[in-house]
């Protein structure tokens, strides 16, 4: 129960306004919240932030650097179970490393991405000494506007009544993982266009990686599959926001991507319907 004291403050298990607070009988510590300091921090190039015992436990790190660390607190200085929330809110990754600059804690914190950092050893200058304990970043949603074309642009022209394009980005620790959604209605027409048809996929998440990640396609009218093909896929073209047409039958390998020069899977100024639905990685 509340008590008086010689300073003439409450003493109270209960979080109350002006009073000192009291462990109950589990050494546990009651409060609305437990706020820790907040340091924020503009990176520039190979410049090394150092954290001490002292330091506050939230970090922001702002602006644009390269070559730059953030060095952690010597452990033996901490308690077990001390935490430090690093928010790299720059515009590039950033490496962690221990307070000797010997050994990576995290590498590479991307853009965007916070990271909690426990530790979990008072000895040691290794990333053993601490415990990745969260990574995050929101989930991205957003649009983006799809459009076809041959690696062989050529003479080209398409005409557009439907591109719809939805996706939604999902942190990882390394990357991400896009799911996508799209719906393309055009018409190409050419002459010199060929080789490889694709579907460019601007303002999506880029860098699909391994670059062979597959979507399927549910509805692909307009193309000439050929005997033995039964159904149209998407496949990364690398690191870039490019998805190659491709199909999967008996007449051709799995990955296969069509050849315009030779199969005349699609015809001038024949309308296409394709819509698409998957996941790739981004990062």
């Amino acid at each position: 129960m509340p008590v008086n004291n010689a300073i003439n403050k409450v003493i109270t298990e209960v979080p109350t306004a002006g009073a000192v607070p009291l462990w109950d009988t589990n050494a546990n510590l009651s409060a609305s919240n437990l706020l820790n300091g907040f340091q924020t921090r503009a990176r520039v190039n190979f410049t090394q932030y150092v954290l001490t015992v002292a330091s506050p436990g939230f970090q922001q790190f702002t602006g644009s650097g390269a070559g730059d660390e953030v060095l952690m607190p010597l452990t033996s200085t901490l308690a077990l179970g001390q935490t430090f929330t690093l928010l790299n809110s720059s515009s590039g990754s950033l490496n962690i490393r221990d307070s000797t600059d010997t050994n990576t804690i995290y590498a590479n914190l991307p853009a965007g991405f916070a990271v909690v950092l426990v530790c979990i050893l008072q000895s040691g200058a290794t990333a053993a000494s601490w415990y990745i304990a969260t990574v995050v970043r929101p989930v991205v949603e957003g649009t983006f506007t799809p459009t076809f074309t041959f690696s062989t642009v050529g003479d080209l022209s398409v005409s557009y009544s439907t591109q719809t394009g939805i996706y939604r980005q999902f942190p990882t620790p390394t990357g991400s993982m896009v799911w996508m959604y799209g719906i393309l209605s055009c018409t190409p027409t050419y002459t010199t266009a060929g080789n490889q048809p694709r579907i460019v996929a601007t303002g999506a998440p880029g860098n699909i990686s391994p670059s062979n990640s597959i979507l399927i396609m549910p509805v692909a009218q307009g193309i000439n599959f050929g005997a033995g093909n039964t159904y149209a896929f998407l496949q990364g073209a690398g690191s870039s926001d490019i998805f190659t047409l491709c199909a999967q039958g008996t007449t051709k390998t799995a990955g296969t991507a069509f050849n315009m020069t030779a199969a005349a899977n699609f015809t001038s100024g024949t309308a296409l319907q394709l819509y698409w639905e998957g996941w790739y990685r981004s990062g």
